[in-house]
């Protein structure tokens, strides 16, 4: 049913939107601290970004690391980077990214996990399956 649909789906013009973003892009310039070294969180997600060719798909589950991520990693493609979109939803990362090896068998996937620490308190959201 899908593929039926597809061809009637009308493509929308963006190019004003992208303008946009642009301009907003060159007037609030986002500095990212510490870009260059591996140690630090935005430098090991450089440091992975250059591992991969730019049409890897980049997976996030939901946190800081997201953000990071969001902030740092060169994404350049549409549907390149699959997120919960900030819904606070735990856990979709690994089953995105799992999702996308399985859709597109000649892309390289990353997923970006954080690794929970024994003091995080969370409650009804699988963590600890």
């Amino acid at each position: 049913m899908l593929a039926q649909l597809i061809p009637q789906v009308e493509a929308q013009p963006r190019a004003e939107w992208h303008q946009l973003v642009a301009d907003l892009q060159r007037e609030f310039p986002c500095p990212i601290p510490k870009a260059c070294d591996p140690l630090s969180h935005y430098g090991l997600i450089n440091a992975v970004a250059a591992c991969v060719d730019d049409n890897a798909i980049i997976t996030t589950d939901v946190g800081q690391h997201q953000m990071w991520t969001a902030q740092a990693y060169p994404l350049n493609r549409p549907r390149q980077w699959l997120t919960s979109g900030g819904l606070g939803t735990m856990g979709f990362g690994l089953p995105a990214a799992i999702g996308a090896a399985l859709a597109n068998p000649d892309r390289k996937v990353l997923c970006f996990l954080r690794r929970r620490q024994p003091d995080d308190e969370y409650s009804g959201d699988g963590d600890r399956q």
